[in-house]
């Protein structure tokens, strides 16, 4: 038996951890953080194969999780899937610049959450 994709979802809104492990389940072995310091010890612990990091949090947000994932070099072949409220441009630009592989709009339907998550994995070099 195979073991499932380890995904970190970390995002500061109980309420859409819940629903993304509750739908992500599955089809992934899911964890979660509940803001930026955890997702950093999460990566430092043990890495994921993805991570789902909302941008938008209280105290360390998505970017500096990203910033700090780059400072430290820490988990490097972690595919990092964006959640964000927001549509700005920049933001998407500044996503890639720091290393995630996609930048998702919320809301966003689970399954194309999934989906991205199937299409990265398969390109992430084997552990």
């Amino acid at each position: 038996m195979t073991a499932l994709p380890d995904v970190l979802v970390v995002d500061d809104d109980p309420d859409i951890r819940e629903m993304l492990g509750f739908t992500l389940g599955p089809e992934f072995s899911i964890r979660y953080a509940s803001n930026g310091t955890g997702a950093i010890e999460e990566l430092t612990l043990r890495p994921p194969a993805a991570m789902l990091l909302d941008v938008m949090m209280p105290g360390l947000d998505g970017y500096d999780v990203l910033e700090v994932r780059r400072e430290r070099g820490l988990a490097p072949d972690t595919r990092i899937v964006m959640l964000t409220c927001t549509s700005d441009e920049r933001d998407l630009v500044r996503s890639w610049a720091l290393g995630a592989v996609a930048h998702l709009t919320k809301p966003t339907d689970p399954e194309q959450i999934a989906a991205e998550l199937r299409a990265h994995l398969a390109s992430r070099p084997s552990a």
